[in-house]
């Protein structure tokens, strides 16, 4: 890793740290990318937002049959 500027000593005691714990692991060159869960090919649609917020909205709401009866 190169820096624009020499590390200060706690960043290099952190810098040591880091890659302490990232020892072992593997480094892939594979690009990040967003996906929406809620639509099919993971685009995101203000339609499938809305339509999981009404869902969810649903799933809080319990209603009973006293609520629709005049008292």
């Amino acid at each position: 890793m190169e820096w624009p500027r020499s590390l200060f000593v706690w960043e290099e005691e952190l810098f040591i740290s880091l890659k302490e714990d990232l020892e072992g692991h593997r480094r892939e060159n594979f690009s990040d990318s967003w996906g929406w869960k809620s639509e099919e090919g993971g685009a995101f649609s203000v339609r499938s937002c809305y339509l999981k917020l009404v869902g969810l909205m649903l799933e809080e709401q319990v209603w009973s049959v006293e609520d629709y009866l005049e008292k």
